[in-house]
């Protein structure tokens, strides 16, 4: 797959994604569960990426909240190599 088809597909899943955290704080409900790590992961990666990529004001907001956690030290704060 090229990357822009990539980047379009990895957009079309973030864009619900970003919805259903308009809700919840977190990806599973109202509390930190396993749910929230890989995606956090998956969102650092996307987000660390030289790519364009459309803001996400839910989906910005639950990020930098697993960025400030100091569970996240040392794997979300890692560059991309």
């Amino acid at each position: 797959m090229r990357a822009r088809a990539v980047g379009v597909a990895t957009e079309r899943l973030l864009a619900p994604l970003d919805q259903h955290l308009a809700r919840p704080p977190f990806t599973a409900g109202d509390r930190l569960t396993m749910a929230d790590f890989p995606i956090a992961c998956e969102v650092h990666r996307w987000i660390n990426l030289p790519q364009p990529r459309t803001e996400r004001a839910h989906l910005d907001r639950w990020y930098a909240g697993m960025l400030a956690r100091p569970s996240a030290r040392g794997v979300l704060d890692l560059a991309l190599s």
